[in-house]
């Protein structure tokens, strides 16, 4: 499954995101990251993104959600929102339970295995 992460330039960095998620998914195997030029520009958004490349494990998929999560609970993001090329959207609230949390990992394994776009609000 490939996410790829677009924030908006207020919030931090995606050098310091992809070095910061380097160092707390401490090399794992199953997810790889990337910054990549996007061909789509978003309002008020660097067109660069993050690209992670990520196992379909529950594993691995919730070690990149919640490393994202300990990061950006450092900056005050309040959510994290995915969305699928098929049309579907799971918001994930910062203070999501970690029950809920697999919940949501089980379903996105469910869902399309094409390319998510994971935004920080």
């Amino acid at each position: 499954m490939e996410f790829w992460i677009v924030v908006d330039k207020s919030q931090m960095s995606l050098q310091l995101i992809k070095k910061e998620l380097s160092i707390t998914l401490n090399g794992r195997q199953d997810v790889e990251l990337k910054l990549k030029k996007s061909k789509t520009t978003f309002r008020g958004i660097d067109p660069t993104v993050l690209v992670a490349i990520v196992a379909t494990t529950g594993t691995a998929i919730g070690a990149l959600i919640g490393s994202l999560f300990k990061i950006l609970g450092q900056n005050s993001a309040n959510r994290i929102v995915l969305q699928g090329k098929e049309g579907w959207r799971i918001e994930i609230p910062a203070n999501i339970s970690s029950e809920k949390l697999e919940e949501v990992i089980t379903r996105l394994q469910e869902l399309d295995q094409g390319k998510v776009k994971l935004t920080i609000e």
